[in-house]
């Protein structure tokens, strides 16, 4: 039995070597149970990993809640290594195979600190009395981070992943709005840095595009990665709140100008013998910026059937906007630009992970649950609701009861979608607006708003309507890609009994689009008689008219998108 010890580029190696006879008929498969040495109770999220001769990668795989383990040898399979956060790395010799399967159960002891010390090699970090403990506590964040790794690669689940973005207040940081985008899949990873550990540590965490700048922040990759090490110090750090954890702290070794960085903690927790979190801040700003605390996070957890995923991540970042700021007295000089700083945050959330064999996991999220009715006080059923800014939705059932799960922290508004303004992209507003908070449900009652209602309220507000309860017509003005073009005039023209060129009647009204296209040709306009044949006539300066004839088919609510260039 030899003992190894090696110190390479910032990742130890300890191992036992030990040799397996598997008799006359050599595996392909080797199966097993990996136990604690000393309570012999199974290890869940242990890693093997299957050389060859040369110390090349064959296979790796992950031990699920009951500490088993299936994984192949394969041709010229000469060692494996099991390693998880918390124990001893243990190697196994295996002898050359042939066929078959073989049993073996393994034991890896427990450390009794995670900060045992370890040998330490020169490195262009300052010396430190906790350098040692610090390449430690590092030792045994790369187990757990690889085990995120292999769990991915071994044992891949279905997701639903809430992508966020979320504005803050500059005063209070408070969350003023925010948008929840949808992602189911399977997926191999919930989170990714887009780059790789190298490119980080030679270019920093910002690159340069046409928008602006592009900001990242770190995943297990990255933290595993030897040239993402090389380049930064590490020292061990406490916190009076985190009484179970310790952490270790990272601060890049060369500071470089014009450069955005980062510094931050990966926190462990000494009991679980798990990773809990990385967070870490951007540095390099300038002052104004830095006062917005840039920066982010990422969460870890650790699945019963051993996975370990990220499940929570956010970045923090600087966003701006800009007014022009007129001069009072164009003698005293010109206007200037003056910059309003504030911070967003982008990041997600995993929601739901389900994996073939039948487990799965489901995170404490909000719920909405709202009881729909008509104006006579009968169920809304088949009303179609959202919330604003997000692919949150939901449908009333035949009592009129909606419910939309999976809800994130943070502020929401309910609107409605009704079918006939939906296809010029009109969403009736309601009076329910909330803050979701984990692990609970909010109940609303609605009575539900209709298209007539709100064709109603803009002719109202226009004191354009004389008819309150007849024909109402509601239209959006769109260039050739379907955005909505302003300070658009249309007219209504009303067929008359002939049908000669001079027999359309001016319905005496009109209207001007605003930034949002829309315009309303009110009752007076035309009446309330189903079957009218009117022309509407859109113009604007030099550019094209539009003329479009259609025929009232609704002696309620009619919608109409009414195309527009705004080429001469």
């Amino acid at each position: 039995m030899e003992v190894l010890s090696a110190w390479r580029r910032g990742a130890l190696a300890v191992g036992v070597a030990m040799s397996i006879p598997f008799g006359r008929a050599q595996a392909q498969t080797l199966r097993g149970v990996v136990r604690d040495s000393s309570t012999q109770r199974p290890v869940t999220g242990a890693v093997l990993i299957v050389f060859d001769s040369s110390g090349r990668v064959l296979a790796r795989n992950i031990t699920d809640e009951r500490g088993a383990y299936a994984i192949s040898l394969g041709g010229g399979a000469r060692r494996m290594r099991l390693q998880r956060i918390g124990f001893r790395p243990r190697d196994v010799s295996v002898a050359p195979i042939a066929t078959g399967t073989a049993e073996l159960d393994v034991t890896i002891a427990a450390l009794p600190t995670i900060l045992e010390p370890v040998r330490v090699a020169a490195s262009a970090c300052s010396r430190r009395s906790d350098q040692g403990a610090a390449l430690a506590l590092l030792e045994q964040a790369r187990a757990g981070l690889l085990a995120t790794i292999v769990a991915r690669e071994a044992n891949p689940s279905s997701m639903v992943l809430l992508k966020y973005r979320r504005v803050m207040d500059g005063n209070s940081d408070r969350v003023e709005r925010m948008s929840v985008q949808i992602d189911s899949a399977r997926s191999a990873s919930s989170f990714h840095a887009s780059q790789a550990g190298r490119d980080f540590a030679r270019k920093g965490f910002t690159v340069d595009d046409a928008g602006g700048k592009t900001y990242f922040g770190p995943d297990p990759d990255v933290l595993l990665n030897d040239d993402f090490i090389a380049a930064y110090c590490f020292r061990v750090e406490g916190d009076r709140k985190r009484p179970t954890e310790i952490g270790l702290a990272f601060a890049p070794a060369d500071r470089k100008r014009d450069r955005i960085d980062i510094d931050g903690v990966l926190w462990i927790d000494t009991v679980a013998r798990a990773l809990r979190n990385i967070e870490f801040r951007y540095i390099g700003f300038d002052r104004e910026i830095d006062a917005l605390h840039p920066g982010g996070r990422v969460s870890f957890r650790e699945m019963t059937n051993g996975s370990m995923l990220v499940d929570r991540w956010h970045l923090r970042l600087p966003a701006a906007n800009y007014d022009t700021i007129p001069s009072p007295d164009p003698r005293s000089g010109p206007a200037y630009v003056r910059r309003w700083l504030y911070a967003q945050e982008s990041g997600g959330e995993l929601a739901v992970a389900s994996w073939p064999r039948g487990a799965t996991w489901t995170a404490p999220l909000g719920r909405l649950r709202v009881r729909a009715v008509t104006h006579a006080g009968a169920p809304a059923v088949g009303t179609l609701v959202r919330l604003t800014n997000t692919q949150y939705v939901g449908r009333a059932d035949s009592s009129g009861r909606i419910e939309i799960p999976r809800l994130l922290p943070g502020p929401y508004s309910l609107i409605i979608e009704e079918p006939r303004l939906a296809k010029i992209d009109v969403s009736l507003t309601t009076p329910i607006s909330f803050t979701a908070v984990r692990d609970s449900t909010i109940e609303r009652a609605l009575e539900v708003p209709t298209g007539e209602d709100y064709a109603r309220a803009r002719c109202e507000e226009d004191k354009r309507s004389e008819l309150l309860d007849s024909t109402y017509l509601v239209g959006r003005v769109v260039d050739a890609d379907g955005r909505p073009v302003p300070d658009v005039k249309v007219r209504v023209f009303i067929r008359a009994d002939g049908d000669g060129p001079n027999d359309w009647v001016d319905g005496l009204d009109f209207y001007v689009t605003g930034t949002n296209g829309l315009f309303q040709l009110c009752p007076r306009a035309f009446g309330n008689k189903r079957g009218t044949r009117i022309r509407l006539v859109a113009s604007r300066g030099n550019a094209t008219p539009t003329t479009l004839l259609l025929t009232i088919v609704r002696s309620s609510l009619n919608v109409v998108e009414v195309p527009f260039s705004a080429r001469p």
